[in-house]
This record gives C-alpha cells, sequence and structure tokens, in this order.
C-alpha cells in the first residue's frame, strides 16, 4: 500500500484498518498546547481504539503529553506504549536509541540542557516554568 500523506485531523479520522497514520504532537510547554492539545490527542486515539481491533488503522504516535494514557479510553486494548530506552548511573544518563515497552514519566530536557552547556540558572528557571 503507498503512504499517502492526510492534509487534515479530518482526512485521517476516516482511515480505516490497513492505513498507517503518523502523528505528531508539539512540546505542551504552552499552556494553551496542553489544555487544547491532550484532550484532542486523547479523543482522536479513543475514537480509533472505539472502533475495534478490526477496523482501527495502525496509528503512531510521537507525543509529549505524559498524561496521555490516563486520557484514552481502550476497551480493546489496542493501544501499547513504548519509549526510548535511557540507562541511569547515579545522576548521569545514558541514552540508549532503542526502543523498549513503557512510559516515560518525565521529560529529560533540563538534563540534556544542562549537558550541552545552558547555564545552570536558565535550566532552573525552565523546570520552574514548567511546575
Amino acid at each position: 500500500m503507498p503512504f499517502r500523506e492526510v492534509s487534515s485531523r479530518t482526512d485521517s479520522m476516516r482511515s480505516v484498518t490497513h492505513d498507517i497514520v503518523d502523528v505528531q504532537t508539539l512540546h505542551p510547554s504552552h499552556p494553551f498546547l496542553y489544555e487544547v492539545g491532550l484532550p484532542l490527542l486523547a479523543s482522536t486515539l479513543s475514537y480509533w481504539t472505539s472502533k475495534g481491533n478490526d477496523y482501527c488503522p495502525h496509528v503512531f504516535v510521537s507525543s509529549h503529553f505524559h498524561a496521555l494514557k490516563a486520557f484514552i479510553k481502550d476497551e480493546c486494548e489496542a493501544v501499547s506504549y513504548h519509549t526510548m530506552e535511557v540507562r541511569c548511573r547515579g545522576k548521569k544518563l545514558d541514552f540508549l536509541y532503542r526502543l523498549v515497552d513503557g512510559l516515560v514519566e518525565s521529560s529529560y530536557a533540563a538534563y540534556t540542557a544542562e549537558e550541552m552547556g545552558v547555564p545552570v540558572d536558565v535550566v532552573n528557571r525552565a523546570l520552574q516554568a514548567s511546575d
């Protein structure tokens, strides 16, 4: 089956069983994106899963919405969660670039920013703003 790009969320909602849908979300740092984006994404995914395993398209979602799982209705158990593997060694993180089953509970953005030389006071301010 050839890949086709859907021009809107409405087109993607009409997707059928053998279609593949790729959904990428923006980082929810702005309150509007969190308040509107999270419910929109959750309701879209819940709609697809309500079609059942036989009629739900194959959907790949990449999102920074850590709370997403709590808002998805998945009676058919069609949803699986995956994340990139990270090994913690004390305060050091090793990004292993391997997809594994599971969910991430928090962002590694502050850690990565500090490792890349962003001043600690800027990183701390970003952490305060994101709480």
